[in-house]
């Protein structure tokens, strides 16, 4: 069997422009698991556009796109980008920047998710890139004692904080899991 499809790396600025975006930033995170699970996530959870950095996996990659189960094609993805030139242009863009480190000050929480908000997952060893250090650094608890999740794990823990706080209290008969 042979597929003909339309390639789903496409121009994100329509994403960008819309009032209270939501996007995720793959900043190298290099294996095509975890930047599919992170494609498949920011999918069912809202965001706008998917943001990978120059040394993230291939998005594109078999094992990628099985990973996301079908949400490469649902969700603007974006050409690699150097890591400055993504947090500049979304900075332009009125976005607040935020990022998951086992080092952070902040709660998930405790922060405001609304409005334009950019979240950055790092890779999987060395975390963020130098480049987004100046965001706001998010912690997820772990009271279980692991040293870290993975950049997965983490990844859609904050986005799901966001879609969270986006929706607002439940309400009977809304879906879910």
């Amino acid at each position: 069997m042979l597929a003909v499809v339309e390639e789903p790396l496409r121009q994100i600025e329509p994403a960008l422009a819309r009032q209270a975006a939501l996007v995720l930033i793959i900043d190298r995170v290099q294996d095509p698991g975890n930047v599919g699970a992170l494609v498949r996530s920011a999918h069912a959870l809202g965001a706008a556009a998917v943001l990978p950095t120059i040394g993230a996996g291939d998005i594109l990659s078999p094992k990628a796109i099985r990973a996301a189960a079908g949400g490469a094609f649902h969700i603007p993805l974006a050409r690699p980008a150097p890591a400055a030139s993504l947090a500049g242009r979304l900075r332009e863009h009125g976005f607040k920047l935020l990022g998951a480190d086992p080092r952070g000050d902040l709660l998930p929480w405790e922060v405001d998710f609304s409005g334009r908000t950019a979240i950055a997952v790092g890779h999987e060893t060395a975390g963020l890139d130098v480049a987004l250090l100046g965001l706001t650094r998010i912690r997820i608890p772990m009271p279980g004692g692991a040293e870290s999740l993975n950049a997965a794990a983490a990844g859609a823990i904050l986005l799901w904080e966001a879609c969270r706080q986006r929706l607002g209290p439940p309400s009977p008969g809304r879906g879910g899991f």
